[in-house]
């Protein structure tokens, strides 16, 4: 099943991509994830737009981006 598309694929400094998981075809956000060296490691940056006003009322559904990425963090880490 077709979840989104891919809209940047730059290894290793970018990826961006679209998704309608949960909204509109018409409508989808757009996650754009860029990778820095940094200090003998790795910057991770990552942005979640695409708003719209179409779509602007299914923002809510992504309010666990905060937790997900300390998450990521943790694992990171180790």
């Amino acid at each position: 099943m077709d979840r989104g598309r891919v809209t940047a694929w730059e290894p290793p400094h970018r990826l961006g991509y679209a998704t309608f998981l949960a909204q509109p075809r018409e409508t989808p956000s757009e996650t754009r994830v860029t990778f820095e060296p940094a200090d003998g490691g790795c910057r991770v940056r990552f942005e979640h737009g695409g708003w719209t006003a179409e779509n602007a009322d299914r923002r809510a559904k992504f309010r666990d981006w905060p937790l997900l990425l300390r998450r990521f963090a943790a694992l990171a880490d180790h």
